[in-house]
């Protein structure tokens, strides 16, 4: 049996009010995660820097970084600055949390 796209995309609208009814009762903050990768530094594509930056971060009720520090290099500072500042950026959707995130450089080709 199949179906046709408009009944299937009737059932996923009246599926979303639904949920969204059940959360509106159950009065659940949902907030959108915002995490923008950082930028490569271009001294460090032209060198072949390639690494990955592991950093702690701490954040608030509202989930943004309030805390974060490096807890394993990459062994260039470029790369872990550039780490560093995306991560002052970030707002997790689970609000207050510890967690340690691993930002990995890559060059292709």
């Amino acid at each position: 049996m199949t179906h046709s796209p408009r009944l299937i995309r009737e059932y996923a609208s009246a599926s979303q009010d639904v949920i969204a009814s059940e959360i509106k009762d159950q009065k659940v903050l949902l907030r959108k995660a915002y995490k923008p990768l950082p930028s490569y530094p271009w001294i460090c594509r032209k060198r072949g820097h390639e690494g990955v930056v592991a950093i702690f971060i701490r954040t608030n009720d509202e989930g943004k970084v309030i805390e974060s520090k490096i807890k394993k290099s990459s062994g260039y500072d470029l790369l872990d600055e550039a780490a560093l500042k995306a991560i002052l950026h970030w707002v997790l959707a689970e609000g207050r949390v510890q967690k340690t995130f691993s930002i990995v450089f890559r060059l292709n080709g």
